[in-house]
């Protein structure tokens, strides 16, 4: 009990401005994609979240995709939740959007984005672009100490701690 106290007292939970998610975007290239899962299953459909790269263009996000089932997914269901998270030191950050994703079809709209300079995980081809209209963007950020710092305070605090037989002694 005295370590989760201690580990939770230790870190400082913030929620992120609209801007500052916007900024940990553009400063990022990989994120979690979830979808609806469509492949049969006896328990019916599930959520699906594959890693992709992606950038930021005007208020939406953008990436690459091969053919598959990541596809036939957004093509049954446009709604999707996007996630990506990071650290700077003892700040960590985690960022979740929600939109409508939509394959372009136009050229002009996939020279437009930049995706095309987007660098893919490996060489599949990757012909499917694909935008997410960001409905909602939210995040959160905590400081956390070093977790050497806090083995030390919890060793410091269990010597201070009288153990169980000086207190039956003493009685």
């Amino acid at each position: 009990m005295i370590a989760a106290r201690t580990i939770r007292e230790n870190t400082t939970l913030q929620e992120m401005s609209t801007e500052e998610c916007w900024r940990l975007a553009r400063s990022t290239d990989v994120g979690r994609l979830a979808v609806i899962d469509h492949r049969p299953s006896t328990r019916g459909p599930s959520a699906a979240i594959v890693p992709v790269n992606f950038l930021v263009h005007d208020g939406a996000v953008y990436f690459r995709s091969g053919p598959g089932s990541k596809m036939m997914d957004l093509t049954q269901h446009s709604r999707v939740a996007f996630e990506f998270d990071g650290h700077r030191g003892r700040r960590y950050w985690s960022v979740v959007l929600h939109g409508d994703a939509h394959r372009l079809n136009s050229d002009i709209d996939i020279e437009k984005s930049g995706i095309q300079q987007l660098e893919a995980f490996h060489d599949d081809d990757k012909n499917n672009f694909v935008r997410i209209d960001v409905e909602s963007i939210t995040g959160r950020s905590f400081f956390r100490w070093p977790v050497y710092r806090l083995r030390r305070a919890l060793r410091a605090m269990r010597a201070r701690r009288p153990s169980p037989t000086s207190l039956s002694t003493a009685e």
